[in-house]
């Protein structure tokens, strides 16, 4: 009886431990950094702009501007702006933070919430001056 049962026993462990073992653990920050940058890095293309949900007209600078995201977590944009893009570890799906230094302001951080993420396509979304931003881009 008692061998039985141990054998039943470590059938089950046996299971759950091959179960388990079959499953591949996925870094989230590793994944978004697939995801946003790519193995040659990613450069994105402004293709909308919302103010509180509204859609705004893009002038010729907003039409052509481009952000580029490299899987070293470098960042620059056509503006001419560079430095750094990461995710927060707190939320690492769900959140993109980049930095730069911009002569005027010094250093600018601009903590964005990622609502959307395909391949090709990108929506974020910020606070600014209490006006919801969203930002939609493209490969």
């Amino acid at each position: 009886m008692f061998s039985t049962i141990l054998k039943r026993i470590s059938l089950v462990i046996i299971v759950l431990g091959t179960i388990s073992c079959g499953k591949d653990v996925v870094d989230p920050d590793q994944e978004l950094r697939k995801t946003l940058a790519g193995p040659a890095g990613s450069e994105w293309r402004l293709e909308a702009f919302l103010s509180n949900d509204v859609t705004q007209t893009l002038s010729p600078a907003q039409r052509a501007f481009r952000m580029k995201l490299s899987e070293d977590l470098s960042y620059e944009d056509s503006d001419g702006h560079s430095g750094n893009w990461r995710s927060h570890k707190s939320n690492p799906k769900d959140s993109l933070l980049v930095i730069f230094q911009n002569p005027l302001q010094g250093f600018v951080v601009t903590d964005y919430a990622i609502k959307k993420l395909t391949s090709n396509s990108l929506e974020l979304n910020y606070q600014y001056n209490n006006t919801k931003i969203t930002l939609c881009y493209k490969k």
